[in-house]
């Protein structure tokens, strides 16, 4: 006979802790009729590595200044999200020497794992503290408030462009 069994698992799927083992059988009309592993096996822990990906903006977009965009991304626990200015020559050759600007958007966000990724709702060209970011080409970071360590940003440049102009006749 087979027992189909999660590794790791009681038979009411409590956590088992790491450690060697041996699994017994026994008859459940005789329970005198019973027989065990000839060696012990291994059950170790999993370790995953926290992680984080940016979904959204991640490259080619055009958002307009002022307006409320999405910011998602993959991930659990507390977040900060920063912009930075993005210079295509930075990857020319030789490079250009022109400085990163780094801008925060948001600091120790709370959020929760969901299925569609996490959302933070940003007006498009503000920092955190509602100063004002010039539009042009950039990249979202969005990285662990914690110390894992986890941090990714969005994998080409997107753009901040400013308002349509609206003028009277």
């Amino acid at each position: 006979s087979t027992y189909s069994w999660t590794v790791g698992k009681d038979k009411n799927g409590n956590d088992i802790p790491a450690g060697q083992y041996k699994v017994t059988v026994s008859s459940a009309g005789s329970p005198s009729v019973t027989d065990q592993s000839d060696s012990a096996f291994t059950i170790t822990e999993i370790t995953t590595q926290p992680s984080i990906t940016v979904l959204s903006p991640n490259g080619g977009e055009t958002w307009v200044k002022g307006a409320v965009q999405e910011i998602k991304w993959y991930g659990a626990g507390r977040v900060n999200i920063d912009i930075s200015n993005y210079l295509s020559c930075w990857e020319s050759s030789p490079a250009c020497m022109a400085p990163a600007v780094i801008y925060q958007i948001a600091r120790d966000v709370s959020v929760e794992r969901k299925r569609s990724g996490n959302i933070f709702a940003w007006t498009v060209g503000k920092d955190k503290n509602g100063n004002d970011i010039p539009t042009g080409e950039y990249k979202i970071t969005v990285s662990s408030a914690g110390s894992d360590g986890a941090t990714d940003a969005s994998d080409a440049a997107f753009t901040i462009v400013p308002p349509p102009a609206t003028g009277s006749f």
